[in-house]
């Protein structure tokens, strides 16, 4: 079983990758297999994760993954109304 993630930096690629793959490892009867894939930041992210999701969904030579997963950081963005200036806002 596939996913891949789609992260906005180093970080995510590295860390969350391996904590969700030990994670759902110890849930599921077989492994998962996690594919990372790294954007330049929030806004990279924000506008190319809808086409990469696409392509990793419906491309020629897609594995065809369970799932896409993007994680997006609550705290960065500007896209979020001006009202909202809080993690948790933005999360509600």
């Amino acid at each position: 079983m596939k996913i891949v993630l789609l992260v906005e930096g180093f970080t995510e690629k590295e860390a969350v990758a391996a904590f969700l793959k030990r994670w759902l490892d110890s849930k599921l009867a077989r492994p998962v297999r996690i594919t990372p894939v790294r954007f330049n930041g929030w806004r990279d992210l924000f506008d190319g994760m809808a086409k990469k999701a696409r392509l990793y969904l419906d491309g020629p030579r897609s594995e065809r993954p369970l799932g896409v997963v993007a994680l997006f950081d609550l705290y960065g963005p500007t896209i979020y109304p001006s009202n909202l200036d809080s993690a948790d806002q933005r999360y509600d």
